[in-house]
């Protein structure tokens, strides 16, 4: 399955490459069912490691739990790496708008 309309497929729109560390908070149980490309010899962390992570995601259902998250999450971020907030559709519009500072 390509995610979306244009043809790319999931993993190359979040970034997810073959060999990466990744790390997850509050990962749907569907999630890997949404890529048709999981990239070969990733390797997914069960708690936050200083530095380790090329990739994360969170998976957020308030601000509360987004500004509580983040700064943990964040410092398994390597230098390299990306960072992805999520939340689930209708969520968005009872989130306010973020400070960029997170």
């Amino acid at each position: 399955m390509s995610a979306g309309y244009s043809g790319t497929t999931l993993a190359k729109k979040l970034g997810i490459k073959e060999g990466n560390t990744l790390l997850f908070y509050n990962r749907p149980d569907h999630y890997w069912d949404l890529f048709s490309d999981v990239p070969e010899h990733i390797k997914e962390l069960k708690k936050v490691t200083r530095e380790e992570a090329d990739f994360i995601q969170v998976f957020c259902t308030s601000v509360d739990e987004l500004y509580t998250q983040i700064p943990i999450y964040k410092t398994a971020l390597k230098k390299t790496g990306m960072l992805w907030v999520s939340w689930a559709k209708g969520v968005l519009k009872y989130l306010r708008i973020l400070k960029e500072s997170l």
